[in-house]
């Protein structure tokens, strides 16, 4: 099931992308899901026996191209395996 666009997710789906800090504190945390845009939808991305909600591996995905083989379920992506393919 493709993700609705237009829908919200929680804060116990997101993860960390970006802290801002200043002068040693930190000003704010931005929190998101990692989505794999496809031809047939956007799922969000899990990597199979990874955190399913704070996974370190796919959070260091974001914004890159990468090719995988899994399975969706559920609106999720599960990757078995991926490679990241280089910028064009």
């Amino acid at each position: 099931m493709p993700l609705n666009s237009h829908a919200t997710f929680t804060v116990e789906s997101a993860v960390e992308l970006a802290v801002v800090e200043r002068c040693g504190f930190v000003e704010s945390r931005h929190i998101g899901s990692a989505v794999l845009i496809a031809g047939d939808g956007e799922f969000k991305l899990r990597r199979q026996g990874g955190h399913p909600f704070a996974d370190p591996q796919v959070q260091s995905l974001v914004g890159k191209r990468i090719r995988a083989e899994g399975f969706v379920s559920a609106g999720q992506f599960i990757m078995e395996r991926y490679e990241v393919l280089p910028v064009d």
